[in-house]
């Protein structure tokens, strides 16, 4: 399981009282301290999360396709199944920036 808390500062989440589960979860994994953004908007970091590398995107867009492997293909070709929960999406699959 991979947890993403985005926008938030370390000490927001890790040791806050109003964040029990994701502390309980830190403590039975492995709390990866030492992890940076390596771009401002939130698509080339994932990118790079997933595929390895940002394929020259500096941006977030919508209108952009990659033809490579990522991540959840590999763990498909494998039949490992996968779930990603995405917070304030208005839809399975939406390409919106934002929200509510």
């Amino acid at each position: 399981m991979i947890v993403v808390e985005e926008n938030k500062d370390f000490e927001r989440i890790i040791g806050a009282a109003d964040a029990p589960v994701f502390n309980a979860l830190a403590a039975r994994g492995t709390l990866l301290t030492n992890y940076y953004a390596i771009r401002h908007s939130s698509l080339p970091n994932y990118l790079a999360m997933l595929a390895g590398d940002t394929f020259g995107i500096d941006h977030n867009c919508t209108d952009c396709s990659i033809p490579a492997q990522s991540l959840v293909d590999q763990l498909e070709a494998a039949g490992v199944s996968w779930k990603a929960y995405l917070q304030g999406l208005p839809e399975p699959c939406s390409k919106c920036f934002s929200s509510g």
